[in-house]
């Protein structure tokens, strides 16, 4: 299959994840969300709160004490009947930041659980997939093929959460190897423990042996499950009976560190345990082993109203900073997000703060009437003021609890200062988290206050970061990538937008400029193909459809809208193929002109590809350590990886320049598995520390594919048991 489609995102802290917490060994925050596609059934709601109390208590054994599982919510989907324990909650898209999803079988695990994992040692993976067929078949098959679920589920959560990998070979990573020489060159099969008695075997027979004298790869090793030895490792053979915790260095639970594991290979030959207590929930003597506690979690189950669209906060700064060319790109991105972008159903509100916050229009359900209505709102000049950021978030709140939507609820926050009024941000942060209100955050220049980030990673939402230098085309085209980002992660992942162009033109007067988009079988609903300028009124626009259909100036698609700098064509449902454009600027001078163009998925069973795209958390807090900073793109189609595509990443410095950085999914460098659809690449080329602000794009260069899935064993995953009858 080949891929055309030029895909462009602004990139974030992290794919997007719910906010665990850890306080006196209790873990709160955890999500779990059942996808809208999984049929309702009960038992999954059971098995569930089953599944997660055991697996509660294995945590607290496996971390020693440490910690378990005290406040879990499961998000029920909204199209399953209202229930008297489900609480109805506020609409909107909980799933893609959920920690452990239910969803369909991904074609390369099948019903194997999996964490999708793209970080080093010690970071914390993105979430846990389970399918329905895991959890209904807890007693049955499930058991069967993984023993105790509870081990399996904490196999995962130590993936997830402590950055852990497997203590066994994986087939599809060529740097691991499923046997090897030990120090007295005897065979030995790739684990955590040497002590695992068991056999060899391929399909039953016995293994012949390769030219380098270890076992063919098809052979396999066969632990004995009755008997008596193999006390580690939890990333290892999780079943056996025997298994007690993660290897460390004691005898034992000895790690092996010769072994070509995923986990030695990745952590440098360091112990499960070393990783997992020196992860910052446990270092320095954080939550320490205490005795004699019940590890049963509380359960919460919520449902989202099905009537409901998402709930959003706009919170500007008008302070006197904000004065100029600020101000106005402020106000032309936000009202063109309200009047394109914000979903109808969406409930919105607007918030400015300055030296003292004022609520300029109360949640509002968006309707095409009320759009107008709301844009009007948004604010076109400064008022002089000082940087009140505490206050403005509170007046949010407010606004938000009014109608019982803070959890759950969106706040985009946009400002450009060091905050100088109380209450502070770090003030409010206590209430915000209470709230369970989720921020996201723009930041325009290096002098925004540095708490802005600290708001993201606690409340899981994203950052997005302008530079000081002058606000250009491309800044305005970045900020309005920025607005469609934080809203578009709101709906159903199925329904969400795809923006398969975002560039930016310098059009001398009397120029023109030629463009083609191509828009794949996929998508092609409600395509809106939208040009902005500083006088779009002075524009000559014509766009053709690839069965040579024109729109211009003159047709009825054509809508220009001079508030907000900018003309668009709206089409229902555009035609597959290739798309021309030619824009021609009449005005008397030079016109930065940015073409952007968003589509939905014409059906919600037949995805389009799309990007996801974050930075290593040390990238995110100002890269103070360089080593350390990395960029991650996810392109997928549902969960099959799209292998072959050029990743492009675009990294604009504190200075204002820009460098671009290609990503590669070839397991190497920062990439730690190959042709799993993760391209990654350290980012080195640092001038000065400050804010760094990424954006990244696809393109297709006629090698890009899909993956094709693969049939028989799963992918990899967690181990299942293997059973073996020596005297067959």
């Amino acid at each position: 299959m080949k891929l055309f489609t030029l895909f462009v995102v602004l990139l974030m802290s992290k794919i997007g994840s719910a906010v665990i917490s850890i306080q006196n060994n209790r873990y709160k925050g955890v999500v779990i969300a059942i996808h809208n596609s999984v049929a309702e059934d009960h038992r999954i709601i059971d098995n569930l709160k089953e599944l997660f109390t055991n697996a509660s208590e294995t945590l607290y054994k496996m971390t020693r004490n440490r910690s378990y599982f005290d406040d879990i919510a499961i998000i029920v989907p909204a199209n399953w009947s209202k229930q008297v324990e489900y609480v109805q909650t506020i609409g909107g898209n909980r799933f893609s930041i959920a920690d452990f999803r239910v969803d369909q079988p991904n074609e390369m695990y099948g019903n194997v659980p999996y964490t999708l994992q793209a970080d080093s040692c010690g970071k914390s993976g993105q979430y846990v997939h389970l399918t329905p067929e895991f959890v209904k078949e807890l007693h049955g098959n499930t058991a069967k093929s993984f023993g105790d679920p509870g081990k399996t589920l904490i196999h995962e959560w130590a993936h997830y959460r402590y950055g852990v990998f497997d203590e066994y070979a994986d087939k599809y990573d060529e740097k691991t190897r499923p046997f090897y020489y030990d120090a007295e060159n005897n065979i030995r099969a790739t684990g955590c423990s040497e002590n695992i008695p068991g056999w060899l075997a391929d399909e039953g027979q016995p293994c012949s042996l390769g030219i380098d004298g270890l076992p063919n790869e098809n052979c396999e090793f066969y632990p004995d499950m009755n008997a008596n030895g193999g006390h580690s490792s939890l990333m290892y053979m999780h079943f056996l009976p025997t298994m007690e915790g993660f290897c460390d260095d004691t005898e034992e639970l000895q790690h092996n560190s010769a072994a070509p594991s995923k986990h030695n290979i990745m952590c440098g030959g360091k112990s499960t345990w070393n990783v997992v207590s020196n992860h910052p929930d446990f270092l320095n003597d954080n939550n320490p082993p205490r005795s004699n506690l019940n590890p049963k979690p509380k359960f919460r189950i919520l449902q989202p109203r099905i009537e409901d669209g998402g709930y959003f906060v706009l919170v500007l700064d008008v302070s006197g900073s904000m004065s100029g060319q600020r101000i106005a790109m402020l106000h032309r991105a936000a009202a063109r997000f309200i009047k394109t972008q914000v979903p109808d159903k969406s409930q919105l509100a607007i918030v400015t703060f300055s030296t003292v916050p004022k609520t300029l229009a109360d949640l509002t359900l968006v309707t095409p009437e009320t759009r107008e209505v709301l844009a009007d709102r948004i604010p076109n000049k400064d008022d002089g003021g000082n940087t009140a950021i505490g206050q403005g978030l509170l007046l949010a709140l407010e606004v938000l609890s009014d109608k019982d939507a803070t959890d759950g609820g969106v706040i985009i926050l946009i400002s450009d200062g060091e905050e100088n009024v109380l209450p502070h941000i770090a003030d409010v942060i206590p209430k915000i988290l209470r709230s369970r209100v989720r921020i996201n955050t723009i930041a325009f220049g290096n002098h925004a206050s540095r708490h802005l980030e600290k708001l993201v990673r606690l409340t899981g939402g994203h950052g997005y970061f302008f530079s000081d230098d002058d606000i250009s085309g491309n800044k305005v085209a970045a900020l309005q990538a920025a607005f469609f980002a934080a809203v578009s992660t709101q709906a159903d992942v199925e329904l969400q937008p795809v923006e398969l162009n975002n560039n930016i033109f310098d059009i001398p007067s009397g120029s023109e400029q030629r463009g083609k988009i191509v828009v794949d079988e996929a998508i092609g609903r409600n395509t809106q193909f939208i040009f902005t300028a500083e006088e779009p009124s002075q524009l000559e626009l014509a766009l053709k459809s690839p069965s040579k259909k024109i729109h211009n100036n003159r047709t009825k698609t054509f809508i220009p809208d001079k508030t907000i700098a900018a003309a668009s064509f709206n089409i229902p449902m555009a035609e597959v193929g290739k798309w021309e454009y030619r824009i021609k600027n009449n005005y008397y001078m030079k016109q930065v002109v940015g073409v952007s163009v968003i589509s939905e998925p014409k059906d919600i069973r037949k995805q389009p590809i799309r990007i996801k795209a974050w930075i290593s958390d040390v990238q995110f807090n100002y890269l103070q350590d360089a080593s350390e900073a990395k960029i991650f793109a996810e392109v997928k189609k549902k969960y099959t990886p799209i292998l072959g595509a050029t990743v492009l990443a675009m990294v604009e410095r504190p200075t204002g320049d820009q460098v671009e950085v290609e990503l590669h999914d070839e397991g190497a460098g920062a990439d730690i598995k190959k042709n799993d659809g993760i391209y990654s690449a350290y980012f080195t080329q640092f001038k000065g520390s400050g804010r760094y602000s990424v954006t990244a794009r696809v393109v297709n260069d006629g090698n890009a594919r899909v993956r094709v899935k693969k049939i028989g064993k799963p992918k990899q995953g967690a181990l299942t048991i293997k059973k073996f009858d020596p005297d067959f």
